[in-house]
C-alpha cells in the first residue's frame, strides 16, 4: 500500500458502503470512524422523508496497523443490547481488518486472498496469491494490476526518453550558442583591434601626407623630402 488513505463511497444493492485504506496511525481513529459513518448514514435522508428510508451504511476499515488488543485481524462492531446482546438494528455495521494480523490466520480463504491483494507490495507477492488463490475475480485483477504496472513502465520510460532528448538538445544548442558568443565576440575583438590599426595608421599617413605638402610648398626637392622622411616611398 503506497498511498496514506484513499476513502470509496459506494452503492451496492440499496446499502451505502464507505470504504477507507489508512497506512498510518492516527489518534481517535475509532471516533473518526463513527463520526463518518453517522454522517453518510444521516446525509442520505432527504427532508420530508421517513426515517425507515435510511438505508444500512456499512463501513470497512482496512489498516496497516494494529488498532485492537486482540490477535483476530477482522472485527465487526454491531449496535447490541449489552446484556442479551439484542441487534438494535442491522443498518449500522463497522468492519476493522488489521493487515499486520492477516498472516496468523487461514480463516476465510476468499477475504484473505482479497486482503492479501492489499497487502501485497511486490511482485513476488502477487505471484504467491496468483498460484495459490481459488477466486477467479483475485487472478483477473492480479492480471489487470500487471497490466496497469506495464503501461506505467512503459508511460514512464516514454518520458525519461523524451526528457532526455529535450536535455540533449537543449545541451547541443546551448554549446552552439556559447560558440556562437565565443566567434562574434573573437571576431568582435579582432575587428577593434584591426580598426585601430587601421586608425593608427590612416593617422600616421594623413599626418606623413601633410608633412610633405608643407615641405613640398617650402621647396624641398622630392629627394630631400625622401631622405628627411626616411623613406624610399613619398607617399
Amino acid at each position: 500500500m503506497k498511498f496514506s488513505r484513499l476513502d470509496l463511497r459506494l452503492d451496492v444493492d440499496g446499502r451505502i458502503v464507505n470504504i477507507e485504506m489508512q497506512v498510518n496511525r492516527e489518534t481517535d481513529f475509532k471516533e473518526r470512524t463513527l463520526f463518518y459513518w453517522s454522517k453518510l448514514y444521516s446525509e442520505e435522508l432527504k427532508a420530508g422523508d421517513e426515517y425507515g428510508e435510511l438505508k444500512q451504511t456499512i463501513c470497512i476499515n482496512i489498516m496497516n496497523f494494529d488498532l485492537f488488543e486482540c490477535e483476530d485481524y477482522h472485527s465487526r462492531f454491531k449496535v447490541l443490547e449489552t446484556e442479551r446482546h439484542e441487534v438494535l438494528t442491522e443498518k449500522f455495521a463497522i468492519h476493522f481488518f488489521e493487515l499486520k494480523k492477516l498472516n496468523k490466520f487461514k480463516k476465510n480463504r476468499r477475504m484473505e486472498d482479497w486482503l492479501n491483494l492489499i497487502n501485497a507490495e511486490t511482485e513476488g507477492d502477487l505471484m504467491a496469491i496468483q498460484q495459490t488463490t481459488q477466486i477467479p475475480e483475485v487472478k483477473d485483477t492480479i492480471v489487470m494490476l500487471r497490466k496497469l504496472s506495464a503501461d506505467e513502465q512503459v508511460r514512464m520510460e516514454a518520458h525519461y526518453r523524451e526528457k532526455r532528448l529535450h536535455d540533449e538538445a537543449t545541451a547541443l544548442g546551448s554549446a552552439r550558442r556559447e560558440g556562437e558568443a565565443k566567434g562574434e565576440a573573437k571576431g568582435m575583438a579582432k575587428g577593434i583591434a584591426k580598426g585601430k590599426i587601421m586608425g593608427i595608421a590612416e593617422g600616421k599617413m594623413e599626418e606623413r601626407n601633410s608633412l610633405t605638402m608643407r615641405m613640398r610648398q617650402k621647396g624641398y626637392t622630392e629627394e630631400q623630402i625622401k631622405d628627411l622622411l626616411g623613406d624610399d616611398d613619398n607617399g
